[in-house]
């Protein structure tokens, strides 16, 4: 098991534009959160895209993504700031720069259909819509992604609400942790 889900972000519908303007908008208004990563702006950049930049890991052009994603979040509050209406502070209003439209691109395959969530322990992801709080995010021994599964009345019983990413556990690092007695396993039942 890796941890249960804190919170998730609320989606007026289903494409990733609006998952990625809530997520940012409990970013700015709620503060800081128990962050394991070093650098929680840039674990959530990653985290809005999937890791991704097209087909290619983020890390492969850190620098075009950095470029992409601070030319949108520049764009994004200054809207938000300068409009108090929640509904005109849409960015799908605004006219946006080009290194912003590629941000939105890849964050809206990222996002679409998903909700960002963080961990009880800090760490951020995306997962299906459906998913809540207290469901838990897994590592499933052979499994490529991690997944959301929700408890049952039955003890060590789960159901499999989704595949989801989760920064920071996407390279085999709980595999490492686990060798390194940091994470127990557990034999659970999926219904």
């Amino acid at each position: 098991m890796f941890r249960e889900v804190q919170k998730s972000s609320k989606s007026r519908d289903s494409t990733g534009f609006n998952v990625l303007e809530s997520a940012l908008h409990y970013f700015d208004t709620q503060g800081e959160d128990p962050c394991p990563y070093p650098d929680r702006e840039s674990a959530a950049s990653f985290t809005f895209v999937a890791g991704l930049w097209g087909d290619e890991p983020v890390e492969d052009n850190i620098e075009r993504h950095e470029r992409e994603f601070t030319a949108y979040q520049q764009e994004y509050f200054s809207a938000t700031r300068n409009n108090a209406d929640t509904e005109d502070r849409s960015l799908k209003r605004l006219k946006r720069s080009r290194h912003a439209e590629d941000f939105i691109l890849d964050a809206s395959i990222a996002c679409g259909s998903r909700k960002f969530f963080i961990t009880s322990n800090g760490y951020y992801g995306l997962a299906p819509m459906i998913v809540q709080q207290g469901d838990m995010c897994c590592v499933l021994i052979g499994a490529r992604v991690p997944f959301i599964l929700r408890p049952t009345e039955t003890p060590s019983h789960y159901q499999v609400v989704g595949e989801c990413y989760v920064h920071g556990i996407m390279r085999g690092e709980v595999v490492q942790w686990w060798k390194e007695g940091k994470f127990k396993m557990e034999e659970i039942s999926l219904v």
